[in-house]
């Protein structure tokens, strides 16, 4: 992912613009194009939005993406031959399991992310069941219902399957 000094600069190159021609464009200051350009400083989401759309460009915010490999060191049974452990802590392991909630409400119904959907509920069933404190944490004040959200009431038997996986790996590492 490129900074945004790295894209507006990289446009306004493509585009064969002098940072002065540039500013009279964008109704940003020359000075400002400079310091931005230079990382001195930071443009609004809202002068952002409006410069690169004008270059035919828009802003995308998204859910941040989980680091896939601190889950599936806890318990996360996406690849069932992996034998990589990353060495991670209990917190950076919650932080994780967190953006993996968010990032997977928001593309459940995405091609290719129903597999990380069953993962992301069996290691949650197994959280749920067998980590009711740790569960409790996860489920805090500021996220949404989880057995709700993630339809933890609702199991097939590729959910067991892949719990009884989750529930191997998440005890050996939760007792270290």
């Amino acid at each position: 992912m490129l900074a945004i000094h790295s894209i507006l600069k990289r446009i306004r190159e493509t585009r064969g613009l002098s940072q002065r021609k540039f500013s009279e464009i964008s109704n940003i200051s020359f000075r400002q194009i400079q310091r931005v350009e230079k990382s001195q400083s930071d443009v609004t989401l809202a002068k952002l939005q409006k410069l690169l759309g004008q270059f035919g460009y828009e802003v995308l915010v998204s859910a941040k993406e989980p680091n896939w490999n601190i889950l599936e060191s806890f318990g996360f049974a996406m690849h069932l031959d992996s034998e990589t452990l990353i060495n991670a802590d209990t917190l950076s392991f919650l932080k994780e399991l967190k953006l993996a909630m968010s990032f997977l409400s928001e593309n459940r119904n995405t091609a290719g992310y129903e597999r990380h959907c069953d993962c992301l509920k069996a290691l949650l069933l197994a959280i749920q069941i067998h980590y009711p404190s740790l569960f409790q944490k996860l489920h805090g004040k500021d996220w949404r219902n989880i057995s709700e959200a993630f339809e933890l009431d609702k199991i097939q038997g590729r959910h067991i399957k892949l719990r009884n996986i989750s529930l191997s790996i998440l005890s050996e590492r939760l007792s270290r």
